[in-house]
């Protein structure tokens, strides 16, 4: 969120719906199966997927390297890359919000949308291209506390 804030005004700047990537036909499989999973209280078959996929976003990301991309002026590349992995989010903290409800909240306001839209979601919402355009985010704030290693002891 750091290099949306520096780079993008904190501003969405693609229509998540026109991102042409293999992560939207994955997050539409995902659509059809966690539900069917949940339904069936089968949490591994549930959950498992969806790790995989943020975890196929955070490599994306770590090859693409939008950080560089913004200095080497690459900013379409770069903007694209960080707008594709905030969708694949997205997506997840819809998915996950039966097993993680207070997580899947607070990683949507960290997106920006208000609370009622977080309260009505169904289903069909973690469907490809929920961010829009102009889509404003908030100010960064962590989702994970960062965890401190306690001091040595004398």
């Amino acid at each position: 969120m750091n290099l949306i804030r520096k780079n993008c005004d904190l501003m969405y700047e693609l229509d998540s719906s026109e991102i042409d990537h293999p992560f939207r036909e994955t997050a539409s499989q995902l659509a059809m199966l966690v539900p069917k999973n949940l339904e069936q209280l089968h949490f591994t078959g549930a959950c498992q997927p969806i790790v995989e996929y943020l975890g196929q976003a955070n490599l994306y990301i770590a090859e693409e390297e939008p950080w560089t991309l913004f200095k080497q002026g690459e900013r379409e590349r770069a903007v694209r890359c960080l707008c594709t992995c905030l969708e694949v989010v997205r997506v997840s903290a819809v998915l996950l919000k039966p097993v993680t409800p207070m997580l899947s909240d607070r990683i949507y306001q960290s997106l920006g949308f208000p609370e009622h839209q977080w309260q009505d979601l169904r289903w069909s919402d973690a469907e490809w291209g929920g961010l829009k355009l102009g889509h404003k985010f908030p100010t960064p704030v962590p989702v994970f506390p960062r965890l401190e290693a306690p001091a040595p002891v004398a």
